[in-house]
């Protein structure tokens, strides 16, 4: 100890409480995974799959052709429509060159990357929060495998956009919290 004042300082302990996940996590994600693909696949043989004519009709985002073609210009332009949904809907136009199937498409795959996060998201924030894991994972396996999840991933709508930010919203306010 500097000084010979006999003190030796420590670094503070972490706050108590849990954690966000446990040792018994594991087997439950892989089973949430397992069963959320089972469930798709289930959904894909039936034969239901992404309306891509739905993109063109829908009041919250400017037509694909001009968020395709001006961009930037489209985006600065808005009046009282969400701007990033814009932002991610015009990104998709571009990367897809217009094909409304390669958009509905590639909403759908990354809407479900979105379910499968935001329901991670909220087991993880509950676990931060305190709940008993049975809980916890009970909530996460409710938003990934509901029907509502199932089909709001084939609509271009910023709803899975939604869910993610307030999953993440909650997941910071338990994390600040803690």
């Amino acid at each position: 100890p500097a000084g010979g004042s006999g003190v030796v300082s420590r670094p503070a302990a972490p706050p108590g409480g849990p954690g966000p996940f446990g040792r018994h996590d594991l087997p439950a994600f892989v089973l949430l995974l397992a069963l959320f693909a089972a469930e798709r696949l289930a959904i894909h043989a039936l034969g239901v799959s992404p309306d891509p004519t739905a993109i063109a009709g829908l009041w919250q985002h400017l037509p694909l052709s001009e968020l395709r073609e001006d961009y930037w210009g489209a985006l600065a332009g808005l009046r009282s429509q969400p701007p990033l949904w814009n932002g991610v809907l015009g990104a998709a136009a571009r990367l897809c060159g217009g094909d409304l199937f390669c958009v509905a498409s590639g909403f759908q795959w990354s809407f479900m990357g979105l379910t499968l996060l935001s329901a991670v998201m909220v087991r993880a924030g509950l676990g931060l929060a305190g709940a008993r894991p049975w809980l916890a994972w009970g909530a996460a396996y409710l938003l990934a495998l509901g029907p509502s999840a199932a089909f709001f991933e084939l609509f271009p709508l910023y709803a899975h956009l939604t869910m993610a930010l307030a999953a993440g919203i909650g997941l910071a306010l338990a994390t600040l919290a803690r």
